[in-house]
């Protein structure tokens, strides 16, 4: 089942602050510099892995847990303080992964190197580990305390450090020193001088450790006061004045911008909106004169008119001669009237419209000026009465909405002049006057940067005053005879629990002489001498047997072990074997562009090219970053068994030139396709878009980006 981080999350972790990252297969996690980065890679290596104080790292930064799936049915989280790590369930599950997996699974800071024993960055113990399958030597090896194997034997005498059976044999070999002491000050007389100049000497120095005492009761009270001047300038800097502060500088910002808009649109409108009184005036002007053109008159009509009046008159005359007829005079004469009528009204309509003409000319020079401006003003002809009318009504609600806009503007103006007071009172009443408003930001960030400073400093103080473990009521106000010196008085300390120590051992010596002969020989201590030394005789006898069996063992199993490191040739022959494994070379070339195999000669390991052969500590720093990475992917497929763990590389490519690049990020992308997890963190621009681009076209969901 693969091995993955599910989710991290964490607090206080320096400037990242509180934060919860979810990840996939596939991510990256990008920041500029000073951004943090190095904070989480490091809260990543004290949450996960035993040996993460390996690296050099920030104490106690940080809270949270990292969440892992794959070592159990359910996921497991880890935290920085936490006793399991993930060497513990691969320990259990025996899986026989390397006791020291933070070097194999995380790259900080593009130190690539698998161990810190070698300064090229990897040795014979890590490739042993990834790549030797013999066991036979370390079986029997592993019967022989490693102290023992350490051991030498130089002029007749076993070097060795005091531990396990060497440190059973200093024992007896102090129990034979012990008990021939024993017998010395037996024979004879203890020197009585001793106990005086010891006591002597603890007289001189007690004056200085004294003094050394109040110099940190003094040391301490100088603490406490600058810790109080702090605290008492941090309570002139009221957080909720400072947040609101903040939120009023926001708030004047977006008021001050939503200000501007308006007024780009307040001026877009205006340059419509000032045509409108003339357009009014010409629109009422041209009303008022009638300046509409009048139609021409028809000829047409004044014939028709002729005709119809001189057909009423006609038909009334034939209807005087027709008198004597019964009603032909009544049709005559309504056809008489109706024709004068339709006449007579034709004659009107041409006379009125003949009129018009001459009154339209009249005016045409007056209409042509309006229709003139018409077109300077809107850039097209006004189309008559009816053009003008609509151009105005359209214009009278653009008028109306900028109008509403005046009046808006004029409210947001209020507003951000309001703001702006509000402002200028808090800050005047944090102590800073006469900000100008572009600088407003930038004083509230100084304000908020003196306070955190302060804190930390207050913080830095509180445990100086903690490492003093001076009570307060024991505080000394007046200096002391001389400068505090924590170092100083720790040797003082530890001097004056020697000398008393060497006092009461120097006084007891006398007194328990005989007790402790009783001691080692398990007498009544009211024996007398002669059986006591009889039996004090025996006891070295017995320690002297002891000593020597135990001396003989340990020479034999430093016998052996020298013969077995005879035989580590033949291992590194199979390391060297594991080194020009197929899937090693591979990726060598694959990541460095060039078929290269590796070897191991003289404990070093050789890198073959095309052209020539290099030692590892000979190449550039990029190329040996290369082979350290390629190793380092190899080892963990190789080491995983097939099952795919996750990998953290924090700039890891920082020093590969860009081509190196593209085929590190591509190797990078096959080992997640593999079912690794990959996690890259990078302040390096080209980078984060190489993974970027990588993670967004091959993994999609599983592709996580986060920006810190």
């Amino acid at each position: 089942m693969p091995i993955s981080i599910e989710k991290i999350v964490f607090e206080n972790l320096g400037p990242l602050g509180e934060r919860t990252l979810e990840l996939g297969r596939f991510n990256l996690i990008y920041g500029r510099n000073e951004t943090g980065k190095t904070h989480l890679i490091e809260f990543l290596l004290r949450s996960l892995f035993r040996h993460a104080a390996a690296w050099p790292m920030r104490a106690g930064l940080g809270q949270g847990k990292v969440t892992v799936r794959g070592l159990a049915e359910d996921s497991t989280s880890f935290t920085p303080d936490g006793k399991e790590k993930l060497e513990h369930y691969w320990e259990e599950s025996g899986a026989g992964l390397p006791i020291n997996m933070a070097r194999l699974l995380v790259v900080k800071g593009a130190e690539l190197e698998l161990t810190e024993s070698n300064t090229v960055g990897v040795d014979r113990a890590v490739l042993k580990a990834a790549l030797s399958s013999e066991a036979l030597m370390d079986r029997i090896l592993d019967h022989i305390p490693a102290t023992v194997r350490e051991a030498t034997v130089v002029d007749g005498l076993i070097e060795a450090h005091q531990r396990g059976d060497i440190k059973t044999r200093s024992a007896l070999q102090d129990d034979r020193q012990r008990l021939s002491d024993l017998s010395d000050q037996v024979e004879k007389r203890y020197a009585q001088g001793r106990l005086r100049a010891l006591e002597l000497s603890k007289a001189q120095f007690q004056i200085e450790l004294a003094q050394q005492l109040e110099a940190r009761r003094h040391a301490a009270y100088q603490l406490q006061q600058e810790r109080a001047a702090i605290q008492n300038k941090r309570t002139r800097l009221p957080q909720e004045q400072l947040e609101l502060l903040e939120r009023d500088i926001g708030r004047h910002q977006d008021k001050q911008s939503e200000l501007g808009r308006l007024r780009v649109k307040w001026e877009e409108a205006k340059a419509e909106v000032e045509h409108y009184p003339w357009l009014k005036q010409a629109v009422e002007l041209w009303e008022r004169r009638a300046l509409e053109a009048a139609g021409k008159s028809s000829s047409l009509s004044a014939v028709a008119a002729g005709v119809f009046l001189i057909l009423g008159l006609g038909l009334a005359l034939a209807g005087l001669v027709l008198d004597l007829i019964p009603n032909a005079n009544l049709i005559l004469a309504v056809a008489s009237v109706g024709s004068f009528v339709l006449g007579l009204g034709l004659g009107i309509a041409y006379v009125a419209r003949t009129r018009r003409q001459v009154s339209a000319a009249v005016n045409a020079a007056e209409r042509g000026q309006i229709e003139s401006e018409f077109k300077r003003r809107f850039g097209r002809a006004a189309g008559g009465l009816a053009g003008l009318k609509a151009r105005e009504e359209s214009l009278r609600d653009f008028q109306a909405k900028f109008e509403l806009q005046t009046t808006t503007i004029a409210e947001s103006g209020a507003e951000v002049d309001k703001l702006a007071n509000s402002v200028e009172r808090l800050m005047k009443s944090l102590g800073a006057d006469k900000v100008a408003p572009d600088a407003w930001a930038k004083t509230v960030k100084q304000m908020r940067d003196w306070d955190t400073s302060q804190a930390e400093k207050m913080h830095r103080i509180e445990l100086r005053l903690s490492e003093l473990g001076v009570d307060e009521s024991d505080y000394r106000s007046e200096p002391a005879a001389t400068a505090f010196s924590a170092e100083r008085l720790t040797e003082l300390e530890a001097d004056n629990l020697q000398q008393n120590l060497e006092i009461r051992e120097a006084q007891r010596d006398l007194e328990n002489l005989k007790q402790e002969i009783t001691r080692e020989t398990g007498d009544d201590i009211g024996a007398p001498w002669t059986e006591l030394l009889e039996n004090l005789r025996e006891r070295r006898r017995e320690v002297d047997r002891d000593y020597r069996t135990a001396t003989a063992r340990i020479l034999g199993q430093i016998g052996v072990a020298q013969v077995l490191e005879r035989l580590r040739a033949e291992e590194d022959e199979k390391i060297r074997e594991g080194l020009q494994a197929p899937e090693l070379a591979q990726i060598i070339s694959e990541i460095s562009g060039q078929r290269r195999s590796l070897d191991f000669e003289g404990g070093e390991l050789i890198i073959h090219g095309d052209t020539a052969d290099y030692k590892l500590s000979e190449l550039s720093t990029g190329a040996r970053e290369q082979v350290l990475l390629a190793l380092r992917m190899g080892f963990a497929t190789r080491l995983a068994g097939g099952e795919p763990l996750f990998l953290l590389l924090d700039d890891a490519f920082q020093h590969s030139d860009w081509e190196r690049r593209e085929r590190l990020v591509a190797q990078v992308v096959e080992l997640a396709e593999a079912g690794w997890q990959v996690t890259y963190l990078t302040m390096d621009d080209h980078l984060r878009d190489l993974f970027q681009a990588a993670g967004e076209q091959t993994f999609g969901d599983e592709f996580r980006y986060h920006e810190i």
